[in-house]
């Protein structure tokens, strides 16, 4: 078995499992958003570590950015928070 993508925090750490038949992948359902310091920084490190975008990056209010994205497998998580440099819409 391929190891387990994780991603760690201070004080929160998060796995990125694959699908079965129990739990399958995709795009349907609730996305999961983290708010994070700097948008474009941390889009390229997730974009980094192999997910692609799905949706965005979009302007949103109060000079924030938000964007969803896809881990290798298909399971899409979203990305908000300001932005310190330009991203590209």
């Amino acid at each position: 078995m391929d190891a387990v993508p994780i991603l760690r925090f201070p004080d929160l750490q998060i796995e990125f499992v694959l699908a079965d038949g129990k739990s399958p992948s995709g795009t349907a359902g609730s996305i999961v958003y983290w708010s994070v310091d700097d948008f474009a920084d941390e889009l390229a490190r997730i974009l980094n570590l192999g997910a692609t975008l799905y949706r965005g990056p979009l302007r949103i209010e109060n000079g924030q950015h938000m964007c969803q994205l896809q881990d290798p497998w298909g399971n899409c998580l979203g990305l908000r928070g300001p932005h310190t440099a330009p991203v590209a819409p």
